[in-house]
């Protein structure tokens, strides 16, 4: 039987620049875009990249370093599993 190996995450620091018509936040690594979910313009946060899930996936919000002065604690204590009613 053949194992397959999960390749590790790689880490990274990035300052969120935008956000996308879908609400995340856009950065630039390596002169690549990257969108980030429940972040915010300003934000500088750790990431994590996961090359071996599917291409939607791949990034993950690891920890906010800096949060923005506009972000403000959700209403609800599901947002961190359903984003949004």
């Amino acid at each position: 039987m053949t194992q397959h190996r999960q390749t590790p995450a790689s880490k990274f620091t990035v300052t969120i620049e935008s956000l996308n018509a879908d609400g995340a936040g856009v950065a630039q690594h390596k002169q690549h875009k990257v969108m980030i979910e429940k972040t915010l313009p300003g934000e500088v946060v750790e990431m994590s990249y996961h090359p071996e899930r599917p291409r939607k996936s791949r990034i993950r919000l690891k920890r906010i370093l800096t949060p923005s002065p506009e972000r403000v604690a959700a209403p609800c204590e599901y947002f961190d599993r359903c984003c949004g009613c």
